[in-house]
């Protein structure tokens, strides 16, 4: 359970009167909105989108593996109010899974599950400041050294955006990672500071961002005992019989993100240059860092045009934790290239061919330490 005198819980205690005072601050904008508002069914946005893909693993001394698995997620979204807006979003895959919305096509034909990936309220209360609470998506600039595509937050955030010409905002988060009614609550708390600096036709992003977890042992626990489906490459406790019993490190990680945005002339091939490095500060060993280094060239978002990408990513055991970061990585322990490319063959159709190249960075004398190849073949479709 969450304790008050936790100074982490500060910005909590802002949200719950922001929250007493909701009631009262939405009712007197229906009100004097009455008047104007459309029909509901006018003010909802609906947006989905299907991806199917072909994937195959290669790696020495085990055998090729193929497989087919298909993405696809459903939301609707709009105002309340002028100020209140909600977001509901469905999506395929395992309840049980953290980081994956895919589901592999297999089960001999039995049919596929449809869970609740989204669901969350946006509040503006005045000028600048946002307020939000639910099951939501990033409210940070972030990379899947750190946190999947995937992975949804729950909680509530806290936003303001800064003006003018040097624009930014700063970010507040607490979220629930696990309740408990005997314990403490497993909890995650961030923080990020973010700057745009225009130079002419490009432009520059500085971020910095914490992610301090608390009772981060539950989360052990539960991929241990299979209640959820996550990787575990981080170093871990266990007792006497064996039983997992948490990690080694406590994980409060510091990250810090660079992105170059270069104008080329042509306006669907931009140059986005990215560096990550993210340091686990409460690490209980020196494997305690991870950088993430992306190149892009195009971002296909139109019919006719293309993107290329690469990463090299590097991330030691104790960098960042492993149930939450990329899924199609190994968790942690990792250095990886991942080449990329993107053609859009229609308005909202897209192919897509991903190549990742992983190994270990440590293995223990006499493991065996191959490359893994793992190949992507994909194609979006966007409502």
């Amino acid at each position: 359970m969450f304790t008050m005198r936790d100074p982490s819980m500060r910005p909590v205690l802002v949200l719950l009167l922001a929250v007493v005072a909701l009631p009262a601050t939405v009712e007197a904008q229906a009100s004097s909105t009455a008047s104007s508002d459309k029909p509901w069914y006018e003010r909802i946005t609906f947006a989905g989108d299907l991806r199917l893909r072909y994937e195959s693993f290669y790696q020495a001394d085990l055998e090729d593996r193929h497989r087919g698995r298909f993405r696809l997620r459903l939301g609707l979204r709009g105002p309340i109010t002028d100020r209140l807006d909600f977001g509901v979003r469905l999506a395929s895959g395992g309840d049980d899974d953290i980081v994956s919305t895919n589901q592999t096509m297999e089960g001999f034909f039995t049919r596929k599950p449809i869970n609740i990936d989204q669901a969350y309220l946006t509040w503006r209360p005045a000028g600048p400041v946002t307020i939000g609470g639910g099951r939501y998506g990033f409210p940070v600039l972030r990379t899947q050294l750190v946190w999947d595509d995937d992975v949804n937050w729950e909680g509530a955030y806290e936003q303001i955006t800064l003006p003018g010409g040097l624009s930014g905002r700063i970010v507040a988060a607490q979220t629930w990672v696990d309740e408990s009614s005997g314990d403490r609550d497993a909890a995650m708390f961030a923080e990020q500071a973010r700057v745009t600096i225009p130079a002419g036709r490009h432009r520059v992003e500085l971020c910095l961002a914490s992610y301090a977890y608390r009772n981060v042992d539950a989360i052990a626990r539960a991929i241990a005992s299979g209640e959820v489906n996550g990787q575990h490459t981080n170093r871990l406790r266990s007792d006497g019989s064996g039983r997992v019993i948490g990690y080694v490190s406590g994980y409060n990680l510091v990250d810090v993100i660079a992105v170059a945005t270069l104008a080329t002339g042509r306006d669907q091939y931009p140059v986005t240059l990215l560096v990550e490095w993210v340091r686990n500060l409460d690490a209980a060993t020196d494997e305690d860092t991870g950088v993430w280094i992306d190149a892009k060239y195009g971002r296909a978002s139109s019919p006719g045009t293309y993107g290329v990408g690469y990463v090299f990513a590097r991330a030691e055991r104790e960098a960042t934790l492993s149930a939450f970061n990329f899924s199609d990585l190994p968790g942690t322990n990792y250095r990886a290239h991942v080449v990329s490319a993107s053609y859009q063959a229609a308005r909202r159709v897209t192919f897509d061919v991903t190549g990742l190249f992983s190994k270990r960075i440590d293995v223990a004398p006499g493991q065996a330490n191959h490359l893994l190849k793992r190949f992507q073949m994909d194609v979006r479709v966007a409502f």
